[in-house]
């Protein structure tokens, strides 16, 4: 995505924002349902699946964009971090990651000493 198509997104978003609480509360709902996916039986399903894939990429010869372990480290990070509540995960987020502002020429990193 490019930062124009993100300048537009972020507008649209914010129109959708208006209503705070609305909008606070719809993305709680948009969070928990992807972290409801998290059960122990899709994660076991998951890391089956990347060892099928993997398999099947080593029988054909062929390469796979990301590593097997990667793909396991990934998708383990992702069920952690599903048992945190939403908003200390966004809180997380403002606080200690960088996400440059497409609109700010001068965007920098915040300092990591806060």
């Amino acid at each position: 995505m490019n930062s124009k198509e993100t300048v537009a997104n972020l507008k649209a978003i914010g129109q959708l924002a208006k209503d705070e609480a609305l909008f606070n509360m719809a993305l709680s709902h948009l969070f928990a349902v992807g972290r409801d996916h998290f059960t122990a039986e899709n994660y076991t399903a998951a890391l089956k699946s990347i060892d099928a894939q993997h398999n099947q990429a080593e029988k054909d010869g062929s390469h796979k964009f990301m590593s097997r372990a990667f793909e396991k480290a990934l998708l383990d990070l992702a069920n952690q971090l599903s048992m945190f509540p939403l908003f200390d995960l966004l809180l997380y987020i403002k606080k200690h990651t960088f996400i440059p502002d497409p609109e700010a020429a001068d965007a920098e990193e915040p300092d990591s000493d806060e």
